[in-house]
């Protein structure tokens, strides 16, 4: 850099190598603790529903170990329209005015659950004033869905900088939700690698990871200097083989580094779950169908060798007694007729849906059933939703079933069987129960001794809870006549 300086009045010039680095005010990577940040709920936009607001520190909540971290709404069914907030704040002083610079990681994710009026952010703010994205008062922002399904923004880095006068100031970072109507409803704001510095010779590579070149040396992240035994950049050879970082800066990266040759995460991949509908190992075959799978779980070799798992153990379109390979199964002869059989995979085949259906219940706003596409163990599948909606409390129970009516010539015994699957959410109390029933004529069959096929109860551990694919069967003498099959649920 070149330094003018005025000595004994004459002009002189010199040219003068500077090493130093910015100022740093705050520079926090929150490997250990919050590092000075207090949390305190409202501290965005005036809001005043502190129970909707909660603030962590967690070891592993930043995009590389610690990190700061904000939830909004979620709780209970109580409708909020006029907003929600958290922030985390740490004071700082300047001697004189100056410019600062200001860095920081954030992550938003946003549940599925929220309609499209209902939006949270990412805030920052300097002494309460609002600093985000071009034009806009926030750093990310996301709104309800119309496709029903999570958003998340992932680590993304965002810098700017203000001009402040002396004296001390405050930096808030945080998240605000403008409103919500059921416990489901829950945003969540991660916050790693805050800086604040005051600009000043020659800047340091403040993040090792951005892949940005902070001080504009031409050297980015672990390439440079600043950031030996910094972060994930380690001397000399590649410590971790799945960060997405070149630690020994050789251009050679994770398993591409010969370093990560024998590392667990390099090997080659085969189908790792054999049962979940994905092509793990992006070969073109899936579950059973991939030869990785031969064996494992419910797929075996080149045939169906169980005929009552309800799975298609060969992978070849058709399971159990549908399947050629099962022609001689003791489960599969057939004594009597089909009275029918459906998959759903085009439509509901003769099923309609039916709200209160079980236990004399009579809250239809809380039920409802439509064919879904693709939600069924192969293909297709009939769904019930029983509950949730809003933030009224129901204590005398709801239900609804897929009902269809089928014809006996004659008195005789049958088999009913079919597969289901119950997912019960995790905000349930223990004293709420939802099940999977199934009624002939009106009489609920189940689990010996139960009247119920399966049953969930919320847990103290407030865990999601899923049973899977499950297949139920049972034997029933009929009259001759018409009879009425009904199958769905019943939440307390």
């Amino acid at each position: 850099h070149d330094v003018l300086a005025w000595c004994l009045g004459t002009l002189m010039m010199f040219s003068v190598a500077s090493n130093a680095h910015a100022a740093d005010v705050i520079n926090s990577n929150f490997s250990q603790s919050a590092d000075g940040f207090q949390y305190a709920d409202d501290s965005f936009l005036q809001t005043a529903h502190p129970a909707y607001a909660s603030g962590n520190y967690t070891a592993t909540g930043g995009a590389t170990g610690g990190g700061l971290e904000t939830r909004v709404g979620g709780i209970d069914r109580v409708a909020i329209s006029n907003g929600m907030s958290g922030g985390w704040s740490r004071t700082f002083n300047l001697a004189q005015a100056d410019t600062v610079t200001v860095s920081v990681r954030y992550r938003l994710f946003h549940t599925l659950n929220f309609e499209p009026d209902e939006c949270s952010e990412a805030l920052l703010a300097i002494d309460s004033t609002l600093h985000g994205q071009a034009g806009q008062r926030y750093l990310h922002r996301f709104c309800g869905s119309p496709q029903i399904i999570d958003l998340d923004s992932g680590w993304q880095m965002f810098s700017f900088q203000t001009q402040l006068p002396a004296g001390q100031h405050t930096l808030t970072i945080g998240g605000f939700l403008n409103g919500k109507t059921t416990e489901r409803e829950e945003a969540t704001i991660w916050f790693d690698d805050v800086r604040v510095s005051i600009p000043g010779g020659t800047l340091q590579e403040t993040i090792c990871n951005d892949t940005i070149d902070n001080d504009s040396d031409t050297f980015t992240d672990c390439a440079d200097s600043d950031c030996n035994g910094q972060n994930s950049c380690e001397f000399g050879t590649e410590l971790s083989c799945s960060d997405g970082i070149d630690n020994d800066a050789d251009a050679a990266t994770d398993c591409s580094d010969s370093d990560c040759a024998l590392s667990p995460a390099c090997q080659p991949q085969t189908e790792a779950i054999c049962n979940d509908l994905t092509d793990n190992d992006l070969d073109t075959h899936t579950d059973c169908a991939d030869d990785d799978c031969d064996g494992i779980g419910s797929c075996e070799f080149q045939t169906e060798l169980s005929c009552n798992d309800a799975f298609d153990n060969d992978a070849d379109g058709v399971f159990d007694c549908s399947d050629s390979d099962c022609a001689a199964a003791p489960n599969c002869q057939q004594t009597g007729q089909v009275v029918f059989s459906a998959t759903f995979d085009q439509n509901a085949e003769g099923f309609s849906y039916l709200d209160d259906a079980f236990m004399q219940t009579a809250h239809p706003a809380y039920e409802s059933g439509v064919h879904a596409p693709g939600l069924g163990m192969q293909g297709a599948g009939l769904l019930l939703q029983i509950g949730g909606v809003d933030g009224s409390q129901i204590t005398n129970g709801m239900s609804g079933a897929w009902v269809r009516t089928f014809t006996l010539s004659q008195p005789q015994t049958v088999r009913v069987s079919f597969a289901y699957r119950h997912f019960f959410t995790l905000n349930f109390e223990p004293d709420e129960c939802g099940e999977v029933v199934v009624a002939v004529d009106g009489a609920l069959q189940g689990q010996a001794p139960n009247q119920y096929v399966q049953r969930y109860c919320g847990v103290p551990a407030q865990i999601d809870q899923d049973t899977g694919w499950q297949t139920f069967s049972f034997d029933l003498a009929l009259s001759a006549g018409q009879h009425l099959l009904q199958i769905g649920s019943y939440l307390n």
